[in-house]
């Protein structure tokens, strides 16, 4: 069974990449608390890119810890903080070949 370990939120901003300025939403900070959950969005939450990103069928991006651990292998890092990867949820333990979770 899969295990929520954290509720990662925040707002777009505009951010200068490779020459041109970018839009996105990607940077998140864990809440502390409850968070409302919408068709959209999270509270607190917002996506730069609604073409590519949010929506009903898109509204939350769903990490695994596993692969937190492996990014920390991979890149000699220890560093890392939830949200990281722009996820709007961390677990652990969710086992991605069936593509079903229990929380």
């Amino acid at each position: 069974m899969a295990r929520l370990l954290s509720v990662n939120v925040g707002l777009p901003r505009d951010i200068v990449w490779k020459g041109r300025t970018v839009h996105t939403g990607i940077w998140k900070n864990p809440v502390h608390g409850r968070c409302r959950v919408s068709r959209l969005n999270l509270e607190g939450d917002g996506q730069g890119d609604l073409a590519g990103h949010g929506g009903e069928h898109r509204a939350v991006f769903v990490y695994q810890i596993e692969s937190y651990r492996y990014w920390q292998e991979q890149l000699k890092r220890n560093d890392f903080v939830y949200g990281q990867f722009g996820e709007s949820f961390t677990i652990e333990g969710w086992d991605q070949l069936d593509g079903t979770a229990a929380f």
